[in-house]
């Protein structure tokens, strides 16, 4: 295994790990939403601070699943063009540049994320739980986002360039049966 497939591999893995947090979490939110409506069905009375939860939870679910959605290659991709490309170095060329477009985009983002992380002890309203946890996670979601695209960005220029012919990525998740 070539040196750029061990790195991509190594950084796979760490968006599964990821994305088993934002399963497990996934499943909390569910339950944690059972309880609240058995609560409000039976005793006209909700758990306090359910909303807030919830909330949070799905700031874990969303940005622990961002890196591992593009290893899986499973975001929105729009190829009405490049379809119509038949040259695959031309293709893998702009599959590169829109990658490495889309890390710079995800860098941005990274960066904002990190400057808005809450100096001042901001809490939630109701139960005050500290934001500064979640935006740090929302921090690691972009770092591995950006690494993935920038990963990827690398995988088709050298494809373009013909340097190396990587494989696919491989799925790092056990499929279900």
């Amino acid at each position: 295994m070539g040196g750029f497939k061990k790195v991509y591999k190594f950084f796979s893995k760490i968006c599964s790990a990821l994305s088993y947090v934002s399963m497990a979490v996934t499943f909390m939110i569910m339950l944690l939403l059972m309880v609240d409506i058995i609560l409000r069905y039976f005793f006209s009375s909700g758990l306090l601070g359910s909303l807030e939860l919830i909330e949070m939870g799905m700031t874990i679910i969303i940005f622990c699943g961002f890196a591992y959605t593009q290893v899986e290659r499973g975001h929105v991709n729009v190829d009405i063009l490049i379809n119509r490309i038949h040259n695959r170095r031309v293709r893998a060329f702009i599959d590169g540049f829109v990658y490495f477009f889309t890390a710079v985009i995800s860098f941005a983002l990274l960066y904002a994320s990190f400057m808005k992380v809450s100096k001042e002890g901001a809490t939630t309203g109701v139960l005050l739980i500290p934001l500064v946890p979640f935006e740090i996670i929302m921090g690691i979601g972009y770092i591995m986002l950006t690494i993935i695209f920038l990963l990827d960005s690398i995988r088709e220029f050298l494809r373009c360039f013909g340097k190396e012919e990587p494989e696919e990525a491989e799925s790092v998740m056990v499929p279900s049966h």
